[in-house]
């Protein structure tokens, strides 16, 4: 097989030769893999300088150990040499590290005793051998020789043959090394039924997340050219959580198959158990790790210990338009592994709008296009819109910190506000308030948790500033309002809860307080603002304006307590 593959290959560079000498001029050169380039760049193994890759370029000996480096993940402790015993004289410093690894392990040597080539421009096969030895293979030891790298790499499935057509008739290129460097990647470690890939994440030099993604573009279509939802929806879960206030619900998605979902971070906000449920009905109630979370892009990364089959390959919502067609798969209402098809509608700062029905429960549900991959989380619907929903683009994953790696119970600890301490500040920082320009001290501050995970702060005024308050609602409700709302986002954002904000009236009076008897709306909801507790003393209860603050949907809603 080798010999035949190795005569086809002469074949492809005799014709090569024949119509690059005959008929082709040399046309400009365009580079034909950029996207494989972008996608090293999310792992860091390929970079370029001053926005970008230089592709068209040669590249030269240097570039091509660095890149083997990396491939090996051992750039981490290259950085570290301090102490370079090489006998080179050609190596910029930023390159001494680099080096001094590969002539510590015997990876490559230079061009003569007193350089090492650092400049030079590396070909095809030189590139080719650093990528198989990255893989295992050793010219040393007999597997391959330097001459025979290229044919070596055909035979061993790394590369293909147009490929290989390519590297043996043109110059070669940093647009080559990106193409060969991402087929490594994927190309099996000699003796291993593991990927390159594979071994640069079980050994932590590339975040598996981030890896998942270089390979992105899995499409995942039956015989007919039609995508197949059996097939996608086994890689989405239903989630249960269970908090102090009581049971929610969402959805989510396998990643990986090493047991890593994607979720919206309000789903697992404040739980104290999380139990998920598979597509197939099948429940894995064991040890579920917060890998990591943002609260500000409502994204968590969760993990299990159950490794699984399907997964959703990640797509890239930067390059997606309106009216492109999607489908979103969640759990609204717990009925899981719903399926809503319809298109983009816009593309705002806040996320992907798409007419897609979103409904409770479908929180952290897959945006699929029509290739299969995931392009976004759906997170939220617009109510009062008639098929407004939104979603957050797939590729905020990538800015989650996922090595926090903590159980529920650390999750939860370090989530859940301490309001004994916030509440002492309060005292301190807030002697008064300022509405509209006028300022009402305030006589106390509550703060207590709501069983759904709410936090209710009261500010209570002194009775001698009421006139101030009624003069501060004369200037305008509107701007009352929002100065009362400010001080509400910003109680949740300290708070990462959801708040609700409101400003009252609580005194004693010896006299029947008639100004307080009449209010349509208390009487509505069949409360009295006055209660009489003995001793010809009165109690006044009378709430003026709230302000509820919900951090996840950026919503807010707030009034007066009367008309």
């Amino acid at each position: 097989m080798y010999r035949k593959r190795k005569f086809v290959g002469m074949i492809f560079l005799l014709i090569a030769v024949f119509l690059c000498s005959n008929f082709l001029s040399a046309p400009a050169f365009a580079a034909k893999y950029q996207d494989y380039a972008e996608r090293l760049a999310k792992i860091n193994v390929f970079r370029g300088t001053g926005g970008s890759f230089d592709l068209e370029r040669e590249p030269t000996r240097l570039e091509g150990l660095v890149m083997l480096i990396r491939l090996l993940g051992a750039e981490e402790e290259a950085s570290r040499i301090t102490v370079f015993t090489f006998p080179f004289e050609d190596v910029p410093n930023w390159g001494k590290g680099y080096v001094q690894y590969a002539y510590e392990n015997g990876l490559t040597k230079g061009v003569s005793k007193t350089k090492f080539g650092s400049n030079n421009l590396i070909d095809a096969k030189s590139y080719l051998t650093f990528l198989l030895r990255a893989l295992g293979y050793s010219d040393q030891h007999g597997d391959f020789s330097w001459k025979e790298a290229t044919e070596f790499a055909l035979e061993k499935g790394i590369i293909s043959e147009s490929l290989y057509f390519e590297l043996s008739s043109q110059t070669f290129l940093r647009d080559h090394m990106a193409k060969t460097s991402y087929d490594a990647l994927n190309a099996y470690r000699k003796g291993s039924e593991n990927r390159l890939i594979d071994y640069l994440v079980q050994k932590g030099s590339i975040d598996p997340i981030k890896a998942q993604a270089v390979f992105a573009g899995g499409n995942r279509k039956d015989d007919a050219g039609e995508l197949d939802f059996e097939s996608l929806m086994q890689a989405c879960v239903y989630l249960e959580v269970e908090t102090k206030g009581g049971s929610k619900s969402g959805s989510g998605f396998y990643i990986d198959q090493r047991g890593t979902i994607v979720t919206n971070y309000h789903v697992i906000d404040k739980a104290q158990k999380i139990r998920i449920i598979n597509s197939n009905g099948s429940a894995y109630t064991g040890e579920v790790t917060i890998k990591g979370y943002d609260k500000d892009l409502d994204i968590a990364i969760l993990s299990i210990e159950k490794k699984n089959g399907a997964f959703l390959p990640l797509g890239d919502s930067s390059s997606i338009k309106v009216g492109q067609p999607i489908y979103a798969i969640g759990s609204p209402l717990g009925l899981a592994n719903t399926v809503s098809e319809g298109i983009i509608s816009g593309i705002r700062t806040t996320g992907i709008q798409i007419t897609a029905p979103i409904s409770p429960g479908s929180s952290g549900g897959a945006l699929i296009n029509k290739n299969g991959e995931v392009i976004g989380i759906t997170y939220a619907a617009m109510h009062g819109g008639e098929n407004l929903g939104f979603a957050i683009p797939i590729e905020k994953i990538f800015e989650v910190n996922t090595d926090l790696n903590l159980t529920v119970a650390e999750f939860l600890a370090k989530e859940t506000p301490d309001l004994k301490q916030f509440k002492e500040r309060l005292l301190r920082q807030y002697q008064a308030i300022t509405l509209n320009g006028k300022k009402i001290g305030l006589e106390d501050i509550h703060v207590s948790a709501g069983e759904s995970g709410i936090v209710f702060i009261e500010f209570f005024m002194f009775e001698r500033d009421l006139e101030a308050y009624l003069e501060a609602e004369v200037v305008g409700r509107d701007s009352l309002l929002a100065d009362f709302s400010q001080l509400a986002y910003s109680f949740s954002k300290d708070l990462s809860a959801n708040v609700f904000l409101q400003l009252s009236l609580l005194t004693e009076t010896s006299r029947y307080p008639y100004a307080f008897d009449e209010n349509d709306i208390l009487a509505e909801l069949n409360l009295s603002p006055i209660t009489y507790i003995g001793n010809n003393t009165w109690l006044v209860y009378f709430p003026f304006v709230y302000v509820y603050v919900n951090t996840y949907n950026n919503v807010y809603y707030h009034g007066f307590w009367f008309s």
